[in-house]
Protein backbone atom coordinates (compact mmCIF):
# COMPACT_ATOMS: atom_id res chain seq x y z
CA UNK A 1 0.00 0.00 0.00
CA UNK A 2 1.12 3.48 -0.89
CA UNK A 3 0.88 6.16 1.25
CA UNK A 4 0.64 10.39 -1.11
CA UNK A 5 3.55 12.13 0.80
CA UNK A 6 2.97 16.07 0.02
CA UNK A 7 3.94 17.86 -2.84
CA UNK A 8 7.76 19.52 -2.85
CA UNK A 9 9.30 21.08 -5.16
CA UNK A 10 12.50 21.40 -6.54
CA UNK A 11 14.54 23.93 -8.83
CA UNK A 12 17.97 24.34 -11.09
CA UNK A 13 18.79 26.31 -13.37
CA UNK A 14 19.66 30.37 -13.62
CA UNK A 15 18.23 32.31 -10.04
CA UNK A 16 20.39 35.55 -11.56
CA UNK A 17 16.47 37.40 -11.41
CA UNK A 18 15.27 35.35 -8.79
CA UNK A 19 13.25 33.31 -10.63
CA UNK A 20 13.77 29.73 -8.93
CA UNK A 21 12.69 31.68 -5.91
CA UNK A 22 13.71 30.89 -1.90
CA UNK A 23 15.73 27.28 -1.17
CA UNK A 24 15.23 25.62 1.98
CA UNK A 25 18.59 25.85 3.20
CA UNK A 26 18.33 29.52 2.54
CA UNK A 27 14.84 30.43 3.76
CA UNK A 28 14.16 32.14 7.39
CA UNK A 29 11.96 30.94 9.83
CA UNK A 30 8.98 32.84 9.23
CA UNK A 31 5.41 31.76 9.31
CA UNK A 32 3.38 31.09 5.90
CA UNK A 33 1.73 33.79 4.52
CA UNK A 34 3.77 36.69 5.42
CA UNK A 35 5.70 37.70 2.56
CA UNK A 36 2.45 37.55 0.72
CA UNK A 37 0.18 39.64 3.16
CA UNK A 38 3.62 41.94 3.25
CA UNK A 39 3.80 42.49 -0.63
CA UNK A 40 -0.06 42.10 -1.07
CA UNK A 41 0.43 45.70 -2.80
CA UNK A 42 2.34 44.33 -5.70
CA UNK A 43 5.20 46.48 -4.44
CA UNK A 44 8.81 44.94 -5.30
CA UNK A 45 12.71 46.07 -5.39
CA UNK A 46 13.22 48.13 -8.71
CA UNK A 47 16.52 47.24 -10.17
CA UNK A 48 18.12 49.54 -12.70
CA UNK A 49 19.45 47.50 -15.36
CA UNK A 50 20.67 43.99 -16.35
CA UNK A 51 23.53 43.84 -13.63
CA UNK A 52 21.91 41.91 -10.99
CA UNK A 53 24.20 38.62 -10.85
CA UNK A 54 26.23 40.62 -7.89
CA UNK A 55 22.80 41.34 -5.69
CA UNK A 56 23.23 42.61 -1.94
CA UNK A 57 21.17 39.51 -1.45
CA UNK A 58 23.45 36.15 -0.85
CA UNK A 59 21.45 33.82 -3.97
CA UNK A 60 22.84 31.42 -5.64
CA UNK A 61 23.25 32.52 -9.28
CA UNK A 62 22.59 28.76 -10.99
CA UNK A 63 22.54 25.31 -9.25
CA UNK A 64 23.53 22.91 -11.72
CA UNK A 65 21.09 20.21 -9.44
CA UNK A 66 17.78 20.02 -8.48
CA UNK A 67 17.22 21.72 -4.79
CA UNK A 68 14.36 21.89 -2.72
CA UNK A 69 12.44 25.39 -2.66
CA UNK A 70 10.49 26.73 0.07
CA UNK A 71 7.53 28.04 -1.80
CA UNK A 72 5.10 26.74 1.41
CA UNK A 73 6.20 28.92 3.51
CA UNK A 74 5.22 31.79 1.66
CA UNK A 75 1.62 31.00 0.93
CA UNK A 76 -1.03 31.85 3.14
CA UNK A 77 -2.91 29.19 4.73
CA UNK A 78 -6.42 30.56 3.07
CA UNK A 79 -5.19 30.68 -0.46
CA UNK A 80 -4.78 26.69 -0.63
CA UNK A 81 -1.52 24.69 -1.57
CA UNK A 82 0.26 25.13 -4.96
CA UNK A 83 -1.28 23.02 -7.68
CA UNK A 84 0.51 24.43 -10.33
CA UNK A 85 3.55 26.79 -11.97
CA UNK A 86 4.25 28.50 -14.93
CA UNK A 87 7.39 30.18 -16.06
CA UNK A 88 8.80 33.38 -17.98
CA UNK A 89 12.77 34.29 -18.75
CA UNK A 90 13.00 35.68 -15.45
CA UNK A 91 9.92 35.29 -13.70
CA UNK A 92 7.50 32.29 -12.09
CA UNK A 93 4.32 32.29 -11.34
CA UNK A 94 2.16 30.05 -8.80
CA UNK A 95 -1.36 29.15 -8.76
CA UNK A 96 -2.83 27.60 -5.61
CA UNK A 97 -5.74 25.25 -5.28
CA UNK A 98 -8.56 27.95 -4.33
CA UNK A 99 -7.26 30.56 -7.55
CA UNK A 100 -4.91 32.58 -5.82
CA UNK A 101 -1.35 33.78 -8.12
CA UNK A 102 1.87 34.24 -6.41
CA UNK A 103 5.32 35.64 -8.11
CA UNK A 104 8.62 35.81 -7.44
CA UNK A 105 11.34 36.70 -9.96
CA UNK A 106 11.96 39.68 -11.79
CA UNK A 107 8.97 41.47 -13.95
CA UNK A 108 9.14 44.30 -15.90
CA UNK A 109 12.38 45.39 -14.20
CA UNK A 110 10.78 45.00 -10.65
CA UNK A 111 12.19 42.11 -8.14
CA UNK A 112 9.97 40.00 -6.08
CA UNK A 113 13.11 37.95 -4.39
CA UNK A 114 10.32 35.44 -2.77
CA UNK A 115 6.80 34.80 -3.88
CA UNK A 116 4.43 37.24 -3.52
CA UNK A 117 0.68 37.42 -4.09
CA UNK A 118 -0.42 38.90 -7.26
CA UNK A 119 -3.54 41.22 -6.83
CA UNK A 120 -5.82 40.35 -10.02
CA UNK A 121 -8.05 43.65 -9.45
CA UNK A 122 -11.31 41.50 -9.49
CA UNK A 123 -12.69 39.22 -6.62
CA UNK A 124 -12.60 36.18 -9.13
CA UNK A 125 -10.78 33.28 -8.88
CA UNK A 126 -7.92 32.25 -11.53
CA UNK A 127 -8.17 29.11 -13.16
CA UNK A 128 -5.04 29.11 -15.55
CA UNK A 129 -1.37 31.01 -15.63
CA UNK A 130 0.76 31.37 -18.81
CA UNK A 131 4.06 33.00 -19.04
CA UNK A 132 5.46 34.50 -22.40
CA UNK A 133 8.92 35.87 -21.75
CA UNK A 134 8.72 39.07 -19.97
CA UNK A 135 4.86 38.85 -20.02
CA UNK A 136 2.21 37.07 -17.91
CA UNK A 137 -1.90 36.39 -18.50
CA UNK A 138 -4.32 34.80 -16.41
CA UNK A 139 -8.03 33.42 -17.26
CA UNK A 140 -10.57 33.62 -14.25
CA UNK A 141 -13.87 32.39 -13.47
CA UNK A 142 -16.12 33.44 -16.37
CA UNK A 143 -14.09 34.02 -19.31
CA UNK A 144 -12.00 36.88 -17.79
CA UNK A 145 -8.62 37.60 -18.93
CA UNK A 146 -5.80 39.78 -17.00
CA UNK A 147 -2.50 40.76 -18.42
CA UNK A 148 0.94 42.24 -17.09
CA UNK A 149 4.45 42.42 -17.43
CA UNK A 150 6.20 44.10 -20.71
CA UNK A 151 3.76 45.41 -23.47
CA UNK A 152 6.13 46.52 -26.01
CA UNK A 153 4.82 45.08 -29.24
CA UNK A 154 1.00 45.07 -27.76
CA UNK A 155 1.13 41.40 -25.91
CA UNK A 156 -0.94 42.43 -22.97
CA UNK A 157 -3.96 43.05 -25.47
CA UNK A 158 -4.72 46.42 -24.21
CA UNK A 159 -4.50 48.29 -27.07
CA UNK A 160 -1.12 49.87 -26.61
CA UNK A 161 2.37 49.28 -26.54
CA UNK A 162 2.91 50.07 -22.83
CA UNK A 163 3.98 47.76 -19.51
CA UNK A 164 2.22 47.27 -16.71
CA UNK A 165 3.65 45.86 -13.01
CA UNK A 166 -0.29 45.07 -12.09
CA UNK A 167 -2.72 42.70 -13.87
CA UNK A 168 -4.95 44.46 -16.36
CA UNK A 169 -8.20 43.37 -17.81
CA UNK A 170 -8.20 42.79 -21.22
CA UNK A 171 -12.03 43.99 -22.00
CA UNK A 172 -11.67 43.06 -25.78
CA UNK A 173 -12.00 39.52 -24.77
CA UNK A 174 -15.01 40.47 -22.23
CA UNK A 175 -17.61 37.24 -22.56
CA UNK A 176 -19.92 40.34 -24.04
CA UNK A 177 -17.36 42.02 -26.46
CA UNK A 178 -17.05 37.98 -27.68
CA UNK A 179 -21.02 37.81 -28.03
CA UNK A 180 -21.34 34.77 -25.53
CA UNK A 181 -18.48 33.26 -25.80
CA UNK A 182 -15.96 33.13 -23.79
CA UNK A 183 -12.51 32.27 -23.04
CA UNK A 184 -10.93 28.53 -22.27
CA UNK A 185 -7.73 28.97 -22.04
CA UNK A 186 -4.83 31.13 -22.61
CA UNK A 187 -1.44 30.72 -24.06
CA UNK A 188 1.78 33.30 -23.98
CA UNK A 189 4.81 33.21 -26.64
CA UNK A 190 8.06 35.10 -26.70
CA UNK A 191 6.49 38.57 -27.49
CA UNK A 192 2.87 37.47 -28.51
CA UNK A 193 -0.25 35.79 -27.11
CA UNK A 194 -3.00 33.63 -28.04
CA UNK A 195 -6.48 32.73 -26.28
CA UNK A 196 -9.13 29.89 -27.21
CA UNK A 197 -12.48 30.26 -26.67
CA UNK A 198 -15.58 27.57 -25.82
CA UNK A 199 -16.75 28.26 -29.30
CA UNK A 200 -13.46 27.46 -30.75
CA UNK A 201 -12.26 30.48 -31.67
CA UNK A 202 -8.56 31.17 -31.43
CA UNK A 203 -7.86 35.09 -31.02
CA UNK A 204 -3.83 36.06 -31.16
CA UNK A 205 -1.95 39.66 -30.86
CA UNK A 206 1.34 41.12 -29.76
CA UNK A 207 4.41 40.59 -32.02
CA UNK A 208 3.46 39.41 -35.60
CA UNK A 209 7.04 40.27 -37.84
CA UNK A 210 6.62 36.68 -38.52
CA UNK A 211 3.11 36.07 -38.91
CA UNK A 212 2.71 34.40 -35.95
CA UNK A 213 -0.73 35.68 -35.07
CA UNK A 214 -1.97 34.36 -38.06
CA UNK A 215 -3.46 37.06 -40.09
CA UNK A 216 -2.34 36.17 -42.94
CA UNK A 217 0.24 38.05 -43.33
CA UNK A 218 3.04 39.89 -41.23
CA UNK A 219 3.70 42.98 -39.95
CA UNK A 220 5.11 44.64 -36.65
CA UNK A 221 2.81 44.34 -34.17
CA UNK A 222 -1.14 43.94 -33.49
CA UNK A 223 -1.97 45.38 -30.33
CA UNK A 224 -5.72 44.07 -29.76
CA UNK A 225 -7.19 40.57 -30.19
CA UNK A 226 -7.36 39.60 -33.39
CA UNK A 227 -9.23 36.33 -34.86
CA UNK A 228 -7.80 33.61 -36.61
CA UNK A 229 -9.07 31.70 -39.20
CA UNK A 230 -9.29 28.03 -38.27
CA UNK A 231 -11.62 26.54 -40.61
CA UNK A 232 -9.13 24.24 -41.59
CA UNK A 233 -9.92 21.85 -38.32
CA UNK A 234 -13.53 21.40 -39.70
CA UNK A 235 -15.67 19.93 -37.46
CA UNK A 236 -13.04 19.05 -34.52
CA UNK A 237 -12.56 21.05 -31.35
CA UNK A 238 -8.91 22.78 -30.29
CA UNK A 239 -7.39 20.17 -27.00
CA UNK A 240 -4.84 22.68 -26.55
CA UNK A 241 -3.15 25.68 -27.91
CA UNK A 242 0.65 26.45 -27.28
CA UNK A 243 2.94 29.35 -28.62
CA UNK A 244 6.80 29.07 -28.85
CA UNK A 245 9.39 32.46 -29.58
CA UNK A 246 8.10 33.28 -33.18
CA UNK A 247 5.02 30.32 -33.79
CA UNK A 248 2.22 29.47 -32.51
CA UNK A 249 0.87 25.58 -32.96
CA UNK A 250 -2.95 24.52 -32.12
CA UNK A 251 -3.72 20.75 -31.07
CA UNK A 252 -7.16 19.22 -31.62
CA UNK A 253 -9.10 16.67 -30.63
CA UNK A 254 -8.79 13.81 -33.59
CA UNK A 255 -4.56 14.31 -32.51
CA UNK A 256 -4.08 16.37 -35.39
CA UNK A 257 -1.48 19.51 -35.32
CA UNK A 258 -2.02 22.97 -36.72
CA UNK A 259 0.83 25.71 -37.14
CA UNK A 260 1.44 29.13 -37.87
CA UNK A 261 4.09 31.36 -37.90
CA UNK A 262 7.86 31.77 -38.46
CA UNK A 263 8.87 28.13 -40.80
CA UNK A 264 12.97 28.32 -40.35
CA UNK A 265 14.70 25.21 -38.12
CA UNK A 266 11.53 23.79 -39.12
CA UNK A 267 9.74 24.57 -35.96
CA UNK A 268 6.22 24.15 -37.97
CA UNK A 269 6.63 20.44 -38.74
CA UNK A 270 5.75 21.33 -42.45
CA UNK A 271 7.70 19.15 -45.25
CA UNK A 272 8.25 22.07 -47.90
CA UNK A 273 6.94 25.61 -45.98
CA UNK A 274 7.61 29.20 -46.69
CA UNK A 275 9.59 31.59 -44.69
CA UNK A 276 6.30 32.62 -42.84
CA UNK A 277 3.39 30.70 -43.03
CA UNK A 278 0.64 33.20 -42.23
CA UNK A 279 -2.47 30.97 -42.20
CA UNK A 280 -3.10 27.65 -40.12
CA UNK A 281 -1.62 25.02 -41.45
CA UNK A 282 -1.62 20.98 -40.77
CA UNK A 283 0.92 18.90 -39.81
CA UNK A 284 0.97 15.70 -41.84
CA UNK A 285 2.97 13.75 -40.04
CA UNK A 286 0.18 13.40 -37.80
CA UNK A 287 -2.24 12.22 -39.54
CA UNK A 288 -1.51 8.48 -39.24
CA UNK A 289 -0.50 9.01 -35.82
CA UNK A 290 -2.54 11.34 -33.53
CA UNK A 291 -0.93 13.42 -30.66
CA UNK A 292 -2.59 13.71 -27.24
CA UNK A 293 -0.23 16.88 -25.83
CA UNK A 294 2.17 19.35 -27.54
CA UNK A 295 4.86 21.96 -26.09
CA UNK A 296 6.74 24.11 -27.45
CA UNK A 297 10.77 25.92 -26.58
CA UNK A 298 11.87 29.06 -28.08
CA UNK A 299 12.38 27.47 -31.76
CA UNK A 300 11.00 23.79 -31.35
CA UNK A 301 8.35 21.25 -30.56
CA UNK A 302 7.50 18.59 -28.59
CA UNK A 303 4.66 16.53 -29.19
CA UNK A 304 3.11 13.19 -27.19
CA UNK A 305 1.16 10.64 -29.15
CA UNK A 306 -1.45 8.80 -27.79
CA UNK A 307 0.67 5.72 -28.11
CA UNK A 308 3.04 7.39 -24.98
CA UNK A 309 5.86 8.11 -27.37
CA UNK A 310 7.62 11.58 -27.88
CA UNK A 311 8.37 13.05 -30.99
CA UNK A 312 10.47 16.13 -31.69
CA UNK A 313 10.79 18.55 -34.36
CA UNK A 314 12.66 22.18 -34.98
CA UNK A 315 15.68 23.40 -33.71
CA UNK A 316 18.42 21.28 -33.01
CA UNK A 317 22.28 22.39 -33.00
CA UNK A 318 22.35 21.65 -29.41
CA UNK A 319 20.42 18.07 -29.45
CA UNK A 320 17.25 18.99 -28.21
CA UNK A 321 15.63 16.61 -30.97
CA UNK A 322 16.85 13.80 -28.49
CA UNK A 323 18.34 11.82 -31.60
CA UNK A 324 21.92 11.56 -30.26
CA UNK A 325 22.92 14.17 -33.31
CA UNK A 326 23.21 18.35 -33.55
CA UNK A 327 20.80 18.94 -36.66
CA UNK A 328 17.25 20.83 -36.96
CA UNK A 329 14.56 18.53 -38.00
CA UNK A 330 12.26 19.87 -40.26
CA UNK A 331 9.62 17.17 -40.24
CA UNK A 332 8.83 15.08 -36.95
CA UNK A 333 10.87 12.44 -35.27
CA UNK A 334 10.63 9.82 -32.36
CA UNK A 335 13.10 11.11 -29.56
CA UNK A 336 15.03 7.97 -29.14
CA UNK A 337 16.36 6.71 -25.72
CA UNK A 338 12.91 6.20 -23.94
CA UNK A 339 12.01 3.00 -25.65
CA UNK A 340 10.25 0.83 -22.83
CA UNK A 341 9.09 4.05 -21.19
CA UNK A 342 5.54 5.46 -21.60
CA UNK A 343 5.40 8.99 -21.52
CA UNK A 344 2.71 10.71 -19.29
CA UNK A 345 4.24 14.61 -19.38
CA UNK A 346 6.08 16.69 -22.00
CA UNK A 347 7.72 19.74 -21.60
CA UNK A 348 9.99 22.26 -22.82
CA UNK A 349 12.17 25.09 -21.89
CA UNK A 350 13.99 27.80 -24.00
CA UNK A 351 16.49 25.04 -25.84
CA UNK A 352 16.29 22.09 -24.01
CA UNK A 353 13.23 19.20 -23.56
CA UNK A 354 12.03 17.47 -20.68
CA UNK A 355 9.41 14.15 -20.48
CA UNK A 356 8.44 12.82 -17.35
CA UNK A 357 7.31 8.80 -17.38
CA UNK A 358 4.63 7.13 -16.27
CA UNK A 359 6.75 5.55 -12.89
CA UNK A 360 7.31 9.32 -12.04
CA UNK A 361 11.21 9.59 -13.71
CA UNK A 362 12.58 12.90 -15.31
CA UNK A 363 14.45 13.07 -18.41
CA UNK A 364 16.13 15.69 -19.96
CA UNK A 365 18.10 16.77 -23.30
CA UNK A 366 19.33 19.68 -24.89
CA UNK A 367 21.24 22.60 -24.22
CA UNK A 368 22.34 22.61 -20.53
CA UNK A 369 24.89 25.39 -19.62
CA UNK A 370 23.28 26.72 -17.38
CA UNK A 371 22.18 24.26 -14.75
CA UNK A 372 18.58 23.44 -16.14
CA UNK A 373 18.82 19.92 -17.36
CA UNK A 374 19.69 18.96 -14.02
CA UNK A 375 22.17 16.23 -15.17
CA UNK A 376 25.76 15.89 -13.70
CA UNK A 377 28.12 16.70 -16.26
CA UNK A 378 31.24 14.30 -17.12
CA UNK A 379 34.72 15.95 -16.63
CA UNK A 380 35.08 15.37 -20.44
CA UNK A 381 32.96 15.74 -23.24
CA UNK A 382 33.72 15.07 -26.91
CA UNK A 383 33.76 18.21 -29.00
CA UNK A 384 31.21 17.83 -31.95
CA UNK A 385 30.48 20.15 -34.91
CA UNK A 386 26.97 19.65 -36.55
CA UNK A 387 27.04 17.52 -38.87
CA UNK A 388 24.94 14.19 -40.26
CA UNK A 389 24.32 11.60 -37.21
CA UNK A 390 26.87 8.92 -37.99
CA UNK A 391 27.54 8.62 -34.84
CA UNK A 392 25.45 9.05 -31.65
CA UNK A 393 26.52 11.00 -28.67
CA UNK A 394 24.82 11.23 -25.43
CA UNK A 395 26.35 14.28 -24.49
CA UNK A 396 28.72 16.94 -26.10
CA UNK A 397 30.60 20.03 -26.32
CA UNK A 398 30.77 22.70 -29.02
CA UNK A 399 32.25 25.95 -29.96
CA UNK A 400 29.68 28.64 -28.05
CA UNK A 401 28.24 25.67 -25.66
CA UNK A 402 30.55 23.25 -22.99
CA UNK A 403 27.06 20.89 -22.37
CA UNK A 404 24.83 19.46 -24.59
CA UNK A 405 22.69 16.49 -24.14
CA UNK A 406 21.90 14.98 -27.06
CA UNK A 407 20.09 12.16 -25.98
CA UNK A 408 17.21 11.57 -22.84
CA UNK A 409 19.05 11.46 -19.83
CA UNK A 410 17.19 10.90 -16.33
CA UNK A 411 17.83 12.89 -13.38
CA UNK A 412 19.12 10.88 -10.83
CA UNK A 413 19.24 13.39 -8.00
CA UNK A 414 15.45 12.98 -8.05
CA UNK A 415 15.39 9.04 -8.52
CA UNK A 416 13.88 8.89 -4.52
CA UNK A 417 11.13 10.97 -5.75
CA UNK A 418 7.92 10.13 -8.10
CA UNK A 419 8.08 13.36 -10.51
CA UNK A 420 4.54 14.35 -11.36
CA UNK A 421 4.91 17.88 -13.62
CA UNK A 422 8.02 19.98 -14.68
CA UNK A 423 7.51 23.30 -15.76
CA UNK A 424 10.34 25.54 -17.53
CA UNK A 425 10.77 28.98 -18.85
CA UNK A 426 14.27 30.89 -20.43
CA UNK A 427 16.35 29.33 -18.24
CA UNK A 428 15.86 27.60 -15.22
CA UNK A 429 13.20 24.08 -14.33
CA UNK A 430 10.65 23.79 -11.83
CA UNK A 431 10.15 20.35 -10.46
CA UNK A 432 6.27 19.38 -9.04
CA UNK A 433 7.28 15.82 -6.99
CA UNK A 434 6.01 13.59 -4.25
CA UNK A 435 8.17 11.44 -1.89
CA UNK A 436 6.17 7.97 -1.79
CA UNK A 437 6.15 6.26 1.34
CA UNK A 438 6.36 2.68 1.03
CA UNK A 439 4.49 0.34 3.89
CA UNK A 440 4.51 -3.66 3.02
CA UNK A 441 1.32 -5.29 2.47
CA UNK A 442 0.59 -8.66 4.02
CA UNK A 443 1.42 -10.51 0.97
CA UNK A 444 4.57 -8.59 0.58
CA UNK A 445 5.61 -10.13 4.44
CA UNK A 446 4.63 -13.42 3.58
CA UNK A 447 7.09 -13.56 0.41
CA UNK A 448 9.99 -12.44 3.10
CA UNK A 449 9.07 -14.92 5.68
CA UNK A 450 11.37 -17.98 5.17
CA UNK A 451 14.27 -16.09 4.42
CA UNK A 452 17.50 -17.20 6.78
CA UNK A 453 14.83 -18.47 9.13
CA UNK A 454 13.33 -15.75 10.17
CA UNK A 455 9.75 -13.49 9.99
CA UNK A 456 9.11 -9.95 9.17
CA UNK A 457 6.78 -8.60 12.42
CA UNK A 458 6.06 -5.46 13.24
CA UNK A 459 7.47 -5.13 16.02
CA UNK A 460 8.92 -8.72 16.84
CA UNK A 461 12.01 -9.50 18.41
CA UNK A 462 13.73 -11.36 15.23
CA UNK A 463 11.34 -9.46 12.88
CA UNK A 464 13.09 -5.42 14.25
CA UNK A 465 13.18 -3.38 10.90
CA UNK A 466 13.71 0.14 10.45
CA UNK A 467 12.38 2.50 7.99
CA UNK A 468 14.67 4.70 6.16
CA UNK A 469 12.74 7.29 4.93
CA UNK A 470 15.96 9.25 3.73
CA UNK A 471 16.95 6.66 1.51
CA UNK A 472 13.27 5.46 0.46
CA UNK A 473 13.94 1.76 1.72
CA UNK A 474 13.80 -0.54 4.40
CA UNK A 475 16.22 -2.43 6.63
CA UNK A 476 15.70 -5.62 7.87
CA UNK A 477 18.18 -7.97 9.70
CA UNK A 478 21.22 -6.34 7.34
CA UNK A 479 19.42 -6.81 4.33
CA UNK A 480 17.96 -3.39 2.11
CA UNK A 481 15.10 -3.67 0.90
CA UNK A 482 13.88 -1.36 -1.44
CA UNK A 483 10.61 -1.70 -3.46
CA UNK A 484 10.03 -1.84 -7.07
CA UNK A 485 9.85 1.51 -8.90
CA UNK A 486 11.88 3.52 -5.97
CA UNK A 487 15.66 4.33 -6.42
CA UNK A 488 17.50 5.26 -3.36
CA UNK A 489 19.42 8.20 -3.37
CA UNK A 490 22.57 8.89 -4.66
CA UNK A 491 23.89 8.46 -1.31
CA UNK A 492 22.52 4.82 -0.74
CA UNK A 493 23.88 4.03 -4.51
CA UNK A 494 27.47 4.67 -3.04
CA UNK A 495 27.04 2.46 -0.62
CA UNK A 496 25.89 -0.08 -2.76
CA UNK A 497 28.68 -1.21 -6.00
CA UNK A 498 27.74 -1.16 -9.39
CA UNK A 499 24.11 -1.66 -8.56
CA UNK A 500 21.91 -2.21 -11.32
CA UNK A 501 18.42 -0.21 -12.18
CA UNK A 502 15.72 -1.58 -10.08
CA UNK A 503 13.39 -3.79 -12.34
CA UNK A 504 9.37 -3.09 -12.89
CA UNK A 505 8.37 -6.21 -11.59
CA UNK A 506 9.81 -8.05 -8.75
CA UNK A 507 8.22 -5.85 -5.39
CA UNK A 508 11.42 -5.97 -3.57
CA UNK A 509 14.61 -6.43 -3.79
CA UNK A 510 17.15 -7.93 -1.10
CA UNK A 511 20.31 -6.05 -1.02
CA UNK A 512 22.88 -6.72 1.93
CA UNK A 513 24.85 -3.61 2.38
CA UNK A 514 28.03 -4.30 3.72
CA UNK A 515 28.80 -7.45 2.83
CA UNK A 516 27.82 -6.63 -1.15
CA UNK A 517 30.84 -6.82 -3.94
CA UNK A 518 29.14 -7.51 -7.14
CA UNK A 519 25.63 -8.26 -8.29
CA UNK A 520 23.55 -10.31 -10.61
CA UNK A 521 20.37 -9.78 -11.68
CA UNK A 522 17.96 -12.73 -11.95
CA UNK A 523 17.18 -15.26 -14.61
CA UNK A 524 15.68 -13.65 -17.18
CA UNK A 525 13.40 -16.53 -17.60
CA UNK A 526 12.06 -15.98 -14.26
CA UNK A 527 11.24 -12.39 -14.38
CA UNK A 528 9.03 -13.38 -17.43
CA UNK A 529 7.28 -15.95 -16.19
CA UNK A 530 6.93 -13.52 -12.99
CA UNK A 531 7.60 -16.27 -10.96
CA UNK A 532 10.09 -13.90 -9.06
CA UNK A 533 8.40 -11.91 -6.45
CA UNK A 534 11.30 -11.04 -4.34
CA UNK A 535 15.41 -11.59 -5.16
CA UNK A 536 18.38 -12.03 -2.93
CA UNK A 537 21.79 -10.52 -3.89
CA UNK A 538 24.37 -11.90 -2.13
CA UNK A 539 27.85 -11.21 -2.00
Amino acid sequence: MDEEAPLRFYGCGINSFFQLGPLVSECPSQSAGAAAQASDDGSGAIIQGQNIHFSSQEKKSVLHLPQPLALERYVAEEDGLVQDIACGATFTIALTSRGVPYQWGTVNGRAYPEPSRVSLGVPLRCLQVSCGRKHALALMEGGFVTSWGVGYFGQLGQGDNLSSDRPRLIHHLDPPRLGGDRVVAVACGGQHSAVHTAGQSVFCFGFNRYGQVGQGQACNKISTPRPVNMSGIGSSQIRQLVCGRHHTSVLTDKGQVFSWGASSFGRLGLPDPKKIVGLPTEVPAFRCCPLAALACGDFHVLGLGVDGRAYAWGYGSEGQGGLGATLHLRTPRPVEGLEGSRIAQIACGAWWSMVVTEAGRLYTWGYGDGGWLGLERASKLPYVEPCPPVTKYGATCSFDSDFNACLPAVVSTLSHLRVEKVVAGGGHTIIMARRIQRRFSRAERKVVQGFDGHEMRRGGREGIRRKQERWGCWVWKGLCLIPAGMQTEPRALKMLTRAPLLPPRPPLLFLPPHTLRRLSCPAPDLQRRGAVKAVMYRA
